[in-house]
């Protein structure tokens, strides 16, 4: 027979009412911590488990969190989920929420996929936005589902309008990329990036879209006014690398690469790099070292730089970016900055069962730290 919250009581030596309010996460807060570890305890031992049918019709949830998640950022799915689902089946939650995953590579497909999730009555939706082919955005749906009232977050974007966004931190990133090199002495200092990476210049020179990470009526109006997508990440990835450049009373030097479409883009960037490595060896600045948008640019001067006998990181030192299977396997072990997908994807569901339960929740920025290897070196410049 099931184990019911009466026996959980009568092992802990609480009331049922008690009981009920910790397992379910209701005014939870209200019980000391050592009456809440000691419940919860109990329950793990005696294999409680909630009987969740009944509970939703009593309090009218779900219980189902929808997760869309774009597909260009499949790499940083698999640590996402394992971060939500830490949230989801921890002690607060007693294990009572589930999530529905949907992966969206275009507007069309998130259309659907958001439907899906509507038809199932989740409680609330974490979404990793797509754009369509032609780069624009479907804000005004995403807007009147928000203001059905329905719990939203977005995540690793800035699409949609009036909702807590859970972000990396890539201007951080970018100038802790060029400190790293700094540091080893190096002077001259390049970037790689695409060309769409000024997309997010353009937008800021309309006064239309907010220069930090904030909620603002301009953006708002921005987006819903269907403007293109605005690759942020690359544009506050360069503005952390001027930021930190100028500081050392350096010039920046950007190499460009163009991409086309929102997904499939890998061998893009890995024969952008591979291209790139002539335009930085022969450029006038003479560059030795170059902070890289992605990893997979880095693959493709590696790449390159076999293929034309150029020693590294004796020539060029690299820097990437998300720490990708190869990155640490690769010859030489590349010096990147780690994409932290899990504490994105914990703090994106703690942040949206606050939002269930009405309480505030603020959006944030998640720093990361650079990992060394074996693409960077001292350099004593002459």
């Amino acid at each position: 027979m099931p184990i019911t919250l009466r026996q959980v009581a009568a092992e802990a030596g609480v009331s049922i009412a008690t009981v009920s309010r910790i397992l379910t996460g209701h005014k939870a807060e209200a019980f000391p911590e050592t009456t809440r570890r000691r419940i919860v305890d109990v329950a793990h031992r005696l294999g409680y488990r909630p009987n969740m049918a009944a509970k939703s019709l009593q309090m009218r949830r779900s219980f189902l969190i929808g997760i869309l998640f774009n597909a260009a950022n499949a790499l940083l799915s698999s640590d996402f989920l394992r971060g939500v689902q830490a949230v989801l089946h921890g002690d607060r939650c007693s294990g009572e929420y589930s999530p529905i995953v949907f992966s969206h590579a275009d507007s069309g497909e998130q259309a659907d996929c958001l439907r899906r999730c509507l038809d199932r009555r989740v409680d609330g939706l974490i979404i990793n936005a797509s754009h369509d082919a032609a780069g624009g955005f479907d804000t005004p749906r995403f807007a009147a589902l928000i203001q059905r009232g329905l719990p939203v977050i977005e995540v690793f974007g800035r699409c949609l309008p009036g909702v807590p966004r859970i972000n990396i931190d890539n201007l951080t990133a970018g100038r802790k990329s060029v400190q790293h090199l700094l540091d080893l002495g190096h002077r001259r200092i390049g970037m790689l990036t695409h060309e769409r990476y000024l997309l997010g210049r353009d937008a800021q020179r309309t006064h239309l879209a907010p220069r930090d990470d904030q909620h603002h009526a301009e953006r708002d109006e921005y987006m819903r006014a269907g403007h293109v997508s605005i690759h942020w990440d690359a544009w506050d990835r360069y503005r952390g690398y001027e930021a930190a450049m100028r500081a050392a009373g350096l010039e920046p030097l950007v190499v460009t690469h163009p991409i086309a479409g929102e997904i499939d883009v890998a061998e893009q960037f890995v024969e952008g790099g591979r291209a790139a490595l002539d335009a930085l060896l022969a450029h006038p600045a003479r560059p030795t070292a170059v902070v890289c948008y992605n990893d997979l640019e880095a693959y493709g001067l590696v790449r390159g730089a076999r293929q034309r006998g150029v020693p590294l990181p004796e020539r060029l030192s690299i820097v990437g970016f998300g720490d990708l299977d190869h990155s640490r396997v690769m010859t030489p072990a590349l010096t990147t900055m780690p994409v932290p997908s899990f504490e994105v994807g914990r703090q994106a569901a703690q942040a949206l069962l606050a939002r269930i339960d009405e309480r505030p929740v603020e959006s944030a920025l998640i720093e990361m730290e650079l990992v060394m290897r074996e693409s960077t070196a001292e350099r004593v410049e002459s």
